[in-house]
């Protein structure tokens, strides 16, 4: 019984609605390129009959070329005449070059885990930014090469650097998650090949024994699983980039029998076999002792006054893991791997009181 409107009705009743407005207006219309066909045609049907409006402007940012194509079927002179009935003034915006891309990838990442209070120290966030820097143009622009993916990219850390706060390596971190953003297949794939790439856990450390036949034939079925959903375009940026965060990878690929190898200071990264599930699981495996608990221990060692202090501290840590079990071996091992970088005086005093408590943890395993 109701008469319904039409679009030139809806159009009209909007130009009469802006028309009483008593200021400017300027709109803002973002991704223009990214709607249905449709959707453009509506809405650009409705911007041509909000034209003669004296206090109202329509800004539309979009790829012309996309737009066209979803508009027309095609990219042709015809489509651009069709077009410039809808936007008669085009100003076009340049593009940014690589270098000027990478200085901003590199900001927006170290914006995202700043955020989360990731560094420690001047030293730390400038070991990060170079690592960062050197390996962006091969291994993350043809990944991820424009300002948009970018911001994509940072919100991804934004996530899961909340959840991995200096637990993990920030690194390996922000490579996996250029594989999560703008490659989901690979994810999936290197999260489901610890085997092959990290070589497996070790059996001190809770591992199953696993056969070298086993570990050929994960090596065998990842290698074909790569080659078969590699995008030729960005092939030799994934296979650079997962050299740069697996060691193994590379003896893969050459046949090598480099499994197990570890790399240096990197215990905490993704290619540590107790370390791997972290990436993708965002929390810590049960037998991993945190970063930030062995902060807080160190903490209290340190603000002890006295030599009975610190080994009420030490002994304390050691109460609340149970013997034999992989967190304190985990914390023991963690520890040793810190009095390195000690003082001369902190480490002569964190040895002494080991000594005198080894009587709580010698033969747990």
């Amino acid at each position: 019984f109701l008469p319904t409107t039409t679009q030139r009705d809806d159009v009209k009743a909007l130009a009469s609605a802006l028309a009483r407005l008593p200021q400017r207006v300027v709109v803002l219309l973002d991704e223009l390129d990214r709607m249905e066909k449709d959707e453009i045609l509506t809405l650009v049907k409705m911007l041509r009959g909000l034209t003669e409006l004296p206090n109202c402007t329509f800004i539309c940012a979009l790829d012309l070329d996309e737009l066209i194509c979803t508009m027309r079927g095609e990219t042709s002179q015809a489509g651009y005449i069709y077009a410039e009935k809808f936007f008669p003034i085009t100003v076009p915006l340049p593009r940014l070059d690589s270098p000027t891309l990478k200085m901003v990838g590199v900001q927006k990442v170290m914006e995202a885990l700043q955020r989360v209070s990731w560094f420690t120290g001047d030293a730390m966030t400038a070991d990060f930014e170079k690592s960062l820097t050197e390996c962006w143009t091969e291994m993350i622009t043809p990944l991820c090469g424009t300002l948009r993916s970018i911001g994509l990219l940072a919100t991804n850390l934004d996530i899961s650097a909340s959840l991995l706060r200096r637990q993990v390596n920030p690194f390996d971190l922000t490579l996996i998650e250029v594989l999560r953003r703008f490659r989901p297949s690979l994810y999936s794939l290197v999260a489901r090949s610890k085997l092959a790439l990290t070589g497996g856990v070790n059996w001190v450390r809770g591992g199953e024994y696993v056969a070298d036949n086993r570990v050929k034939r994960e090596e065998a079925l990842f290698k074909d699983s790569l080659e078969s959903i590699l995008d030729p375009n960005d092939a030799e940026a994934v296979r650079a980039l997962l050299a740069r965060i697996f060691p193994n990878f590379n003896g893969i690929y050459e046949r090598l029998d480099t499994r197990r190898r570890r790399q240096e200071g990197k215990d905490d990264g993704i290619a540590d076999p107790e370390m791997f599930s972290a990436y993708f699981q965002f929390e810590l495996p049960e037998g991993i002792y945190s970063t930030l608990e062995l902060e807080d221990f160190l903490n209290d060692f340190r603000a002890a006054s006295s030599e009975g202090g610190r080994a009420q501290a030490f002994a304390e840590a050691l109460r609340v893991l149970p013997k034999q079990s992989l967190r304190r071996d985990d914390f023991l091992r963690k520890l040793s791997i810190m009095a390195s970088e000690m003082s001369k005086e902190e480490a002569e005093q964190l040895a002494l009181t080991a000594v005198r408590e080894a009587k709580e943890y010698t033969y747990d395993m």
